[in-house]
């Protein structure tokens, strides 16, 4: 780099010895040909250096960048750089290493001294090892860290007990509203059983006496009357209109039974619902149920294709034979109802899996809309016109399911369009 700087005007390395062997940082000056003109003991201690074999290494013509192996100068000489800059310069977190390899981390300054004329002459370099600080700082941001990972977790365990409160608390209260929604239900179920029970067994005599009154009044026109009496007679029931008056008794008498039969099946819903009607568990063939629940919903059927896959097994469930008939009917009312009658189709599979009897009844319909997907099994929600639904059709079949049978039953939209009910019931022995 040159001839050797006039290092003339510098104090007496004794003087600045004297000043830097007093500090904890390495101080090192270097001339503008890069080589360690002066060193003090702190900088000495860190290269890994006795002071005989410093003072080797000095008088041999020891170079600045060979001793820390400092990171930043790599690229370059940055005490060079200071003295070709002419302004101090500072550089933090330097990563460096002394001639063992032990690895540290350095805060560097560079202050570039001057001679009379403001000539850069030289540069001190003060090296404050701060690894030890370092390490502390990184301990510190570790456990700073994981104090607020645990403040999280705990954060995320608060609002999830919160949670798991909240929803046992609307449970509660839900389960308090169905309680007294039940024995509302119960009570008028009770109330209506007795008047509906009554109208419903003199529906079929009631039906007998017309057909009876029919017969009496064919027969009094046959008994032997004169041609005269017999025209008195049939002048009488013309104007009357018997015909169309016994024709229309008998549609009155088929609305009777008809509206009972409904009303009848209300009642026995709302008695489900309200967890009065008690059976024995018994042992209940799957198939034979579901034949069962086919003929109940036959004249609804129409034109629609009914398709049964059933297992090529027997299945059993322990449970109450009434109760799944019912769930049964439901989930094919629902089906029928849902296809169009035209090019509609009912799917009925059986089958068994991990221990439970799986019941799968699909149709080809427009599926489960998302915004009542959640309140498909939410008492007296229906999508039914006035007249055509309860909304305690599924209801009854959860807790029928769920409930007494300890089943699932899920409702979904098909693969292929429609909805899937899929309910799982515990299996028995065959």
């Amino acid at each position: 780099m040159g001839k050797r700087s006039d290092l003339s005007t510098l104090p007496s390395i004794d003087f600045i010895r004297s000043i830097a062997d007093r500090s904890a940082d390495g101080m090192v000056i270097v001339d503008c040909n890069r080589q360690i003109i002066f060193a003090n003991r702190s900088f000495q201690r860190q290269t890994g250096l006795t002071r005989s074999r410093f003072r080797v290494l000095m008088a041999q013509g020891l170079s600045c960048c060979s001793q820390l192996r400092l990171s930043c100068c790599r690229s370059g000489c940055m005490a060079q750089s200071c003295i070709e800059a002419a302004f101090p310069m500072r550089l933090d977190e330097i990563d460096g290493a002394d001639l063992s390899g032990a690895k540290g981390v350095f805060v560097v300054h560079f202050v570039p001294l001057k001679n009379q004329r403001q000539q850069t002459i030289a540069v001190l370099m003060t090296i404050r090892d701060v690894t030890a600080e370092e390490r502390i700082q990184a301990r510190y941001k570790f456990f700073l860290q994981k104090a607020k990972d645990q403040q999280a977790a705990l954060a995320r365990a608060v609002d999830e007990r919160t949670l798991e409160l909240r929803q046992t608390q609307t449970q509660l209260v839900q389960a308090a509203k169905m309680a007294s929604l039940g024995q509302l239900i119960a009570g008028i179920a009770h109330e209506l059983n007795n008047p509906i029970n009554f109208i419903y067994a003199n529906v079929d005599p009631l039906a007998g006496y017309l057909n009876a009154i029919q017969q009496l009044i064919e027969g009094v026109l046959h008994l032997g009357l004169s041609p005269e009496q017999q025209s008195k007679w049939q002048r009488r029931l013309d104007q009357a209109d018997a015909t169309y008056l016994m024709q229309d008794l008998r549609k009155i008498a088929r609305s009777f039974s008809e509206g009972a039969e409904r009303v009848k099946t209300i009642v026995d819903d709302l008695l489900i619902f309200a967890h009065q009607k008690r059976e024995p568990a018994e042992r209940v063939d799957i198939h034979a149920e579901l034949e069962r629940a086919i003929q109940f919903v036959h004249h609804r059927r129409g034109s629609i294709a009914l398709l049964k896959c059933y297992a090529n097994e027997p299945l059993a469930v322990l449970g109450y034979a009434n109760e799944l008939n019912q769930v049964w009917a439901n989930l094919l009312t629902n089906a029928l109802q849902a296809v169009d009658p035209a090019g509609g189709r009912v799917t009925i599979s059986t089958g068994r899996e991990a221990g439970f009897i799986v019941v799968r009844i699909s149709d080809n319909g427009v599926g489960i809309a998302p915004e009542i997907r959640d309140r498909i099994f939410d008492p007296f929600f229906t999508t039914k016109s006035v007249g055509r639904g309860t909304g305690l059709g599924l209801t009854i079949c959860y807790q029928i399911i769920a409930e007494r049978h300890r089943g699932t039953i899920a409702l979904e939209n098909g693969p292929n369009g429609g909805t899937d009910a899929i309910v799982r019931l515990p299996a028995i022995a065959a």
